[in-house]
């Protein structure tokens, strides 16, 4: 409930993780995810192929379908690599969400847009690799994932990528 109610008081966030896909054929495979089911999800961060998928609930998003449809990285692009990546994905009411991979924006623009986060469940859990029922699994290496109550900028999304993960500067 920590987790709702920093969220909740702001209405924005920015989901950030530093992650290594194992490989680029899987699917539908859940890399962060608040939610209690796959299809019950407050926000869900998501590999299919070579795209990352963000899911979020919200009042311009389905409720039944858990924040249903999704942003998703432009298929050309091919984002998703199976290497060390710096993935973000922020959501506000004004912008809805965005996607930045290795601190740049993917261009992709959220046809959702904004919306309220009212619906959301406290009764969620944070899941890591996978649903709450073991249905989406996702193979890979996490170093590093931090959800924010606030909407990262590009200015601070580029400085955490330049910086790397696990540096320590002094």
């Amino acid at each position: 409930s920590k987790l709702f109610d920093k969220i909740a008081g702001t209405g924005v966030y920015s989901l950030e993780a530093w992650v290594a896909p194992a490989n680029v054929s899987q699917e539908e495979a859940w890399i962060m995810a608040y939610a209690g089911g796959p299809e019950n999800r407050n926000l869900l961060l998501s590999q299919s192929l070579y795209n990352y998928e963000a899911f979020n609930r919200s009042t311009v998003t389905e409720d039944n379908n858990g924040g249903s449809p999704a942003l998703t990285t432009d298929d050309d692009a091919q984002l998703a690599q199976a290497s060390l990546q710096h993935v973000v994905v922020t959501y506000s009411p004004i912008d809805g969400r965005r996607i930045y991979v290795n601190g740049a924006y993917s261009g992709d623009v959220d046809a959702a847009g904004g919306g309220l986060l009212n619906n959301w469940s406290e009764a969620y859990a944070v899941v890591l690799g996978n649903t709450t029922s073991n249905t989406n699994p996702w193979a890979g290496t996490m170093r590093m994932v931090a959800v924010h109550n606030s909407t990262l900028t590009p200015a601070q999304i580029e400085q955490n990528f330049d910086i790397g993960v696990g540096q320590k500067y002094f």
